[in-house]
């Protein structure tokens, strides 16, 4: 199952724009017998629902190896940000604030949360 997690749900296939959008995407590739993966997705859901202004895109690798092979994804979970035809892995500290802090520092858009 493929989610984009700022509330639009796509099921079972992988639509060809999933990866357009204007908005930066964090994609977290993945595999759910993937005990890391698991674990990561909390933080990743969490760190999802702080940013109005990115899109939070997860891939299962087992159900569309086609997508990780194109994104030469080795390794789950992977995480990548994709911002005006660049992209940034991510290879920090999986939760939700180290997420927060790259995608802040990536892309200069703040969160939506009062410290």
């Amino acid at each position: 199952i493929l989610f984009l997690l700022s509330f639009l749900a796509i099921y079972s296939t992988l639509p060809k724009n999933a990866f357009d959008s204007k908005n930066p995407i964090f994609a977290f590739f993945y595999s759910s017998k993937s005990i890391f993966s698991q674990i990561a997705y909390n933080e990743f859901k969490s760190a999802s629902k702080i940013f109005k202004k990115v899109d939070f895109l997860t891939i299962d690798c087992g159900s569309h190896p086609y997508v990780c092979r194109k994104w030469s994804i080795i390794g789950v979970p992977t995480f990548i940000l994709l911002q005006n035809n660049s992209q940034f892995l991510y290879t920090g500290i999986r939760s939700q604030q180290g997420f927060i802090d790259f995608i802040e520092s990536k892309t200069n858009i703040l969160n939506n949360t009062i410290y």
